[in-house]
């Protein structure tokens, strides 16, 4: 992995009864220091990646994109090399892997929906992201 983008497969899928319509799925890998406790800090207009379709339908096989580490250059995202450095911090404890997706869809009515999810990945004994485990939710409309 050293000096190669991590990339981690995220699989979605739709589990209702009706076609889920003008799908958009997104994921990113960030590098986070362990025992971080500031806000999330990507941002999903820059650095994430991406896929899109017309209509997923009910009970249709787990689509899945990669997630990657990318980072913000002046007027794009550009794909991220993990340095030798950083393999040793996630190696050391001292840093940690946060996958980040979110999934917006709407359905049959039109209406807009959205769902979003965090795992994470330390070799620290003790880590505890609350960023991460905060991060999931959806729209309970």
């Amino acid at each position: 992995m050293r000096g190669e983008v991590l990339k981690v497969p995220v699989q979605f899928a739709n589990k209702g009864r009706t076609s889920a319509r003008s799908v958009f799925a997104e994921a990113v890998i960030e590098i986070v220091p362990n025992r971080e406790k500031k806000n999330i800090t990507f941002d999903y207009r820059w650095a994430h990646s991406r896929f899109s379709t017309g209509m997923i339908p009910p009970e249709h096989p787990e689509i899945a994109i990669d997630a990657e580490t990318f980072e913000r250059k002046i007027t794009e995202a550009v794909p991220h090399p993990v340095s030798p450095s950083e393999v040793q911090d996630f190696l050391d404890g001292t840093v940690y892997f946060a996958i980040y997706a979110r999934v917006r869809y709407k359905d049959i009515f039109g209406v807009r929906h959205w769902v979003r999810s965090c795992i994470w990945s330390s070799k620290a004994e003790q880590t505890w992201s609350s960023k991460c485990a905060s991060y999931p939710n959806e729209d309970n409309d």
